[in-house]
Parts: C-alpha cells; sequence; structure tokens
C-alpha cells in the first residue's frame, strides 16, 4: 500500500497502520535530543536522495532539516566526493565547494574564500617563522 510520511511527506510503501516513512521512524526512535550518528545520517541523505531525484545539495540539506536531521552540505558533498551518493542534478558550477551556498562564479564564496586566505596567510607566517629559527642554527667551520 502507498502512504504519505506525516513528516516529511514522502511517499512510500508500508502498512495500513503506518504513518511514517522509514528515515523518520529512526528520527522519531532518536527523538532531537539524541545525536544521529555519520553513518545514520549517510543512510537517510541516501534513501532522500532515491525518493527525490533531482534534488541538489542545498535542497537535501534542508530536508533533512525539515525531518530533524542537522546536515551541513559539507558532510554532503563528502559523500558526493567519496563516491558513495551521486546527486544527478548537481551543478558543481554554482555551488561553493566549502559551504555550499550559491555562487556566480569561482571555486568559493567570498566568506569562504576569505577564510581560505587567512588560513594560508597564518600557514606562510609560520613557515616563514620556521624558516628564520632554522636559519640561525647553522654549523661554524674555520676559514684557513
Amino acid at each position: 500500500m502507498l502512504i504519505k510520511c506525516e513528516q516529511c511527506g514522502v511517499f512510500f510503501g508500508g502498512e495500513e497502520g503506518d504513518h511514517l516513512c522509514e528515515n523518520c521512524k529512526v528520527i522519531h526512535t532518536k527523538k532531537s535530543g539524541a545525536n544521529i550518528d555519520k553513518k545514520e545520517k549517510f543512510v537517510i541523505a541516501k534513501d532522500l536522495v532515491y525518493d527525490n531525484p533531482g534534488i541538489n545539495p542545498e535542497g537535501l540539506r534542508k530536508l533533512m532539516e525539515e525531518i530533524g536531521v542537522k546536515i551541513t552540505v559539507k558532510e554532503i558533498m563528502s559523500y558526493v566526493d567519496d563516491g558513495r551518493l551521486s546527486l544527478s542534478n548537481m551543478n558543481l558550477d554554482g555551488l561553493c565547494e566549502m559551504c555550499g551556498r550559491k555562487i556566480l562564479s569561482g571555486r568559493f564564496c567570498p566568506s569562504c574564500k576569505k577564510q581560505k586566505e587567512d588560513q594560508m596567510t597564518r600557514r606562510n607566517k609560520s613557515i616563514q617563522k620556521e624558516a628564520v629559527s632554522v636559519k640561525h642554527i647553522a654549523m661554524h667551520t674555520r676559514k684557513e
């Protein structure tokens, strides 16, 4: 029997007394206070992608948030990068690689780009400090 989930609105095959799909049952048993582990997040994401084939990463994040699962676009993209999840409607040209926000061009949104630049600046400064400290340690030789 085809039933519409009362929580997320997804249609699923179930018995007459069922009111929640498998994903929402997992979430309902966990209740909002308990954390859902990474494996369960992935299973829920995979099932939602299967039920919504044209979904994009941001849409998947929003749908998971609606059913009570907190996930970031970065986590979703890690599933895609690992080859565990395939999004058919994924247009990476318009999404930041770090946070998944929509962008007009490039690889990162302005805030992530700034964050990356700050990381690189800090890294370069620490490398320069190491180079200076290594420069002072040298072997002395006698000149003849």
